[in-house]
């Protein structure tokens, strides 16, 4: 049994939900229909903690969002004359993300293991001998890579 939830892309701050076929049985849900936590229903006070966990995730990484806003917004008006907006918006965007894989040494097992797990999956088609997960992967990467671009050049075109 399969349900239709929105799954928020985690690399883009741009842009759409996307939707995900997840199994309803390996996720509880912890929310009423009218958006409150539902403790008796699925799981008691460990389902509402992680509830709210996601929740505050959400509001810290809204707020992240906005400052970074900020300071891109402030960084292309102090170097207007260093070049284009283009050039700007696509150094700002390399430095960011050069900058976000210092802290992913730490996760350097877990990202070995998901590795290992994507080459393990059964081809996406006999015709494509591929890991299944591995061409999804560079798929969402490819579409996040498009996303965020279009992000860094809208901001740095309206800021």
């Amino acid at each position: 049994e399969t349900s239709r939830r929105g799954v928020a892309g985690p690399a883009c701050s741009g842009c759409s939900v996307a939707e995900a076929a997840v199994p309803t049985k390996s996720i509880p849900s912890v929310v009423s229909g009218d958006g409150v936590p539902d403790a008796d229903r699925s799981g008691g006070a460990e389902a509402v903690s992680t509830w709210l966990m996601g929740a505050s995730l959400l509001v810290v990484v809204t707020l992240l969002q906005g400052l970074l806003g900020h300071v891109q917004a402030i960084l292309y008006r102090r170097s207007a004359s260093a070049g284009s907006r283009n050039d700007l918006a696509d150094e700002f965007l390399f430095t960011s993300h050069a900058v976000s894989f210092v802290p992913m040494i730490f996760l350097r097992e877990d990202i070995g293991a998901a590795l290992a797990s994507a080459f393990a999956s059964p081809p996406l088609s006999p015709l494509l001998p591929v890991p299944g997960r591995l061409v999804w992967m560079m798929l969402n990467n490819l579409m996040q890579l498009l996303c965020i671009r279009g992000v860094f050049r809208l901001g740095a075109h309206y800021p």
